[in-house]
């Protein structure tokens, strides 16, 4: 990164904290230009390379959730540019999404035409061939597996009519016949069991149930939305955060997490995050029937707003409501994070019935269904 790109912005905030990032990157210290970099584009939302490396700087320091999240804000900015998408791709490859990873990597090959990118196009167009055959592999697989258990096909019945307790029953039951099954069956049951647990208000069993989940299974996402709709219920907001980001970076254009997630940022005190979230769920957020969390949430960005204004010495304090910021915070805010109105659970209602309606106004959109478990609409708490 160059002194000119630093200077090139408006913020003498932003300014400062780009050339410190400048430092720390050609040191190392990623985690330190993470910090000097999430305060540039806040104060930037539109500066389009302090996105890519903060995503860059994210990815060097292990955190795959926000660097993905950043690399996506930076394409809102760049749409035509290649590299995030290679990015974006290992990213997606560590993290157990190997058809979200592949779309990426095919995306950088399509897009990639300079010459000196030829030993980047080689590593994706092997990791592109390699998830192709994995992928078939799995389809291959799933087409053998046994069928399902009867006493699964029984819980599904028994949440379906609303016996939320006696599907429970059920699921541990199961497990407890099988204490070492370590398949994708298992790691369902006990998404499963999470989420008919959260229905009971049994927050410390679906904890330990949805962990499970996603230990076995990292790759399925409602596990980790309901995981950090269980923890943030339960007062534990900073785990709440992790577990809303990797919901997010399976699923970035669901408004829902984004609710939960900026909720628990502000719990944090993490006022700059926080707003950046909120913001993007009311920009995500378009049904009807959501409305009365848009408008609890526009005041909870009202509140925020006044606290920061009076802790913003450099002047800038109107670039956080800039488009830019706002529309792009949920798919890549300073944190890259992303939480839901934290309404779980993912895959049952209130009623306990899979995908009926909700004990508490506001239903909320479904997801991709589970193999297991039919999605539908679940309440805000």
């Amino acid at each position: 990164m160059s002194e000119r790109a630093a200077k090139a912005q408006k913020s003498p905030t932003a300014q400062k904290a780009t050339a410190r990032a400048q430092e720390a990157l050609a040191s190392g210290r990623y985690a330190d230009a993470v910090h000097d970099l999430q305060a540039a584009v806040r104060y930037e939302p539109r500066f389009a390379l302090g996105w890519y490396l903060l995503a860059s700087s994210h990815r060097r320091a292990g955190d795959c959730d926000r660097a993905v999240s950043a690399y996506r804000r930076y394409l809102e900015l760049r749409p035509a540019e290649a590299e995030p998408h290679y990015g974006i791709g290992l990213c997606l490859e560590t993290v157990g999404d190997r058809a979200g990873a592949l779309g990426s990597f095919r995306k950088y090959l399509a897009l990639e035409k300079r010459p000196e990118a030829h030993a980047f196009l080689q590593d994706a167009e092997q990791r592109a061939a390699a998830l192709d055959k994995a992928l078939a592999a799995a389809a291959s697989a799933a087409r053998t597996v046994a069928p399902e258990p009867a006493q699964l096909v029984e819980a599904r019945r028994l949440r379906t009519a609303g016996h939320v307790a006696d599907a429970i029953v059920v699921y541990r039951t199961w497990l407890a016949s099988n204490p070492k099954d370590a398949s994708p069956v298992a790691a369902r049951v006990h998404a499963d069991l999470g989420a008919a647990l959260i229905v009971t208000r049994d927050l410390p069993g679906a904890t330990e149930a949805l962990r499970a989940a996603v230990r076995l299974d990292p790759s399925h996402a409602p596990p980790w939305y309901n995981l950090g709709f269980a923890l943030r219920q339960s007062g534990h907001a900073k785990e709440a955060v992790d577990a809303y980001a990797r919901y997010i970076t399976f699923e970035p254009k669901d408004p829902d997490p984004f609710y939960g997630l900026g909720m628990s940022l502000s719990t944090l005190g993490r006022t700059d995050e926080a707003l950046a979230v909120l913001r993007a769920y009311v920009t995500l957020e378009t049904r009807p029937a959501e409305l009365r969390w848009v408008n609890k949430v526009r005041a909870e960005i009202a509140r925020l707003s006044a606290g920061d204004a009076q802790v913003d010495a450099d002047g800038d304090g109107g670039a956080q409501g800039n488009g830019g910021a706002g529309a792009g915070a949920g798919r890549a805010h300073p944190d890259g994070v992303g939480g839901a109105p934290g309404g779980a659970p993912r895959g049952i209602s209130a009623s306990g019935a899979a995908g009926g309606p909700g004990v508490t106004s506001g239903a909320r959109g479904p997801v991709t269904a589970a193999p297991m478990a039919p999605r539908g609409p679940a309440p805000k708490p």
